[in-house]
């Protein structure tokens, strides 16, 4: 992703679906003597997958249905998504409707999933069944749901002649694997408007994953309005390079029709430049930090993520912590003098102690306004209790943190094993991997998301 830097805007999505077209074409090939009818499926189903008899035409007047369409608005919508591309394809003339697919009736158990947004555990499993002229999806959420019309939309093989199933009789079950299935969208080195960042749920909806991190803020951008710190977009490319609440609400509402959850990122307190633009008073510029010694930096915090974490209905808010030049702290010099006034060393330990401090501070103030933190490994092992031993948790932090790592020897200090020995949750950050993470119960090791 990283290098759609130096393309267009409008690349990035594109270059997502290219890598994603490759891994797809080389998982076709290995399934296709398996399952012919079907071998078109992504990613494969985790159960039985049964499809025989011969290709069978969809209707031009072909329609999703479904007795939860009143409660729930979002299935409404992925069905006028689904069925436009259907009807745009254009079903054959001249052959009766009792050779066609008339229909695909949609069942979710849970109505109570309709009325929320998309969370960390919500059971996505469903069922698929065609039998002579209808299709029957059956789902325990509308997550489920959305994935299995994902899964139907695949089976569709359409071209100027019309849309066709690639069996008349389909049985699939499918539940995915991972519960966190994620893409981080970093939209701070490089500003990407609105319709593209669209573009993208639209890519990972396709691909049936669940999570959009949205790394929003860095040094080189604070594109976010906030109300109560007005000045901090100051620190944008520019005023047009800026995302207002409705563009996130337009997002957000995307996202959660598509079964995607969003978990917002603002960096800090180093990657923390762009903050200074508006507000140099709380920051350290010289060392692209926020000022870890100043009180009214706490006070900002606790309003701009208050206001962050209306906006973003997520249970995660992800709080960066990572990158900290020690060194450049040392020769700054309100830094210097609040050490000194706190007796805490200009050392090592003493600037860690100094940065478990700020995180622990933060992190109450999450916990204060409902939500768990994300952060990056550096919270835990970089800045632990002792100089010798980095990898011990820093005091103050709380055990509900979920912890990213991502880091690549030397500097990999923690695994995910010493990360979630204390109690901590994990996620496996490294490309291509994607997102994962181990849980202990009991003293085995079992596979969490």
């Amino acid at each position: 992703l990283e290098a759609s830097h130096a393309m267009g805007s409008h690349a990035l999505p594109m270059l997502f679906l290219h890598c994603i077209s490759l891994a797809l074409a080389l998982h076709a090939g290995l399934v296709q003597a398996l399952h012919p009818a079907v071998s078109g499926l992504w990613p494969w189903p985790t159960g039985e997958v049964l499809a025989s008899g011969s290709a069978l035409p969809v209707s031009s007047t072909f329609e999703f249905n479904s007795k939860a369409l009143r409660e729930c608005a979002a299935l409404l919508n992925a069905f006028e998504r689904y069925r436009n591309w259907i009807v745009l394809s254009r079903a054959r003339e001249g052959q009766t409707p009792r050779t066609f697919l008339d229909s695909c009736t949609v069942e979710v158990l849970n109505l109570t999933t309709c009325e929320r947004v998309p969370q960390l555990g919500d059971d996505e499993s469903y069922t698929l069944d065609v039998n002579a002229s209808r299709a029957h999806l059956r789902a325990a959420t509308l997550s489920g749901a959305l994935r299995g019309l994902e899964t139907f939309s695949q089976l569709l093989d359409c071209d100027g002649s019309g849309c066709r199933l690639h069996a008349s009789s389909i049985s699939i079950e499918d539940k995915p694997r991972f519960a966190w299935r994620g893409v981080m969208l970093d939209t701070a080195r490089h500003f990407l408007p609105t319709a593209v960042i669209h573009k993208m749920l639209d890519a990972m909806a396709y691909n049936k994953l669940n999570v959009l991190h949205w790394h929003i803020t860095d040094d080189q951008s604070f594109p976010l309005h906030t109300s109560v710190y007005p000045k901090l977009v100051n620190g944008a490319y520019s005023p047009e390079a800026t995302y207002s609440r409705d563009d996130v609400r337009s997002i957000l509402k995307a996202a959660g029709d598509r079964g995607i959850r969003v978990v917002p990122e603002l960096d800090s307190p180093g990657h923390a430049l762009s903050w200074a633009v508006g507000y140099p008073e709380l920051a350290v510029p010289e060392c692209r930090t926020l000022d870890p010694t100043n009180e009214a930096t706490y006070k900002m915090l606790q309003e701009v993520f208050g206001e962050v974490a209306q906006l973003f209905p997520d249970e995660y808010l992800h709080l960066g912590c990572d990158e900290v030049s020690f060194s450049c702290w040392n020769s700054s010099k309100q830094i210097a003098e609040w050490m000194e006034k706190n007796h805490v060393p200009r050392d090592d330990l003493g600037f860690k102690r100094l940065t478990a401090r700020y995180i622990g501070r933060l992190q109450q103030q999450i916990k204060a306004i409902g939500k768990t933190s994300v952060v990056w490994q550096e919270a835990m092992d970089h800045y632990g209790d002792t100089a010798e031993d980095p990898t011990p948790p820093a005091s103050g932090l709380d055990p509900d943190m979920v912890v990213e790592q991502w880091l690549a020897p030397p500097w990999n200090w923690a695994n995910l094993s010493s990360i979630v020995s204390p109690g901590y949750l994990g996620r496996n950050a490294t490309w291509p991997s994607g997102f994962r993470a181990l849980g202990q119960t009991g003293g085995t090791w079992i596979a969490r998301w």
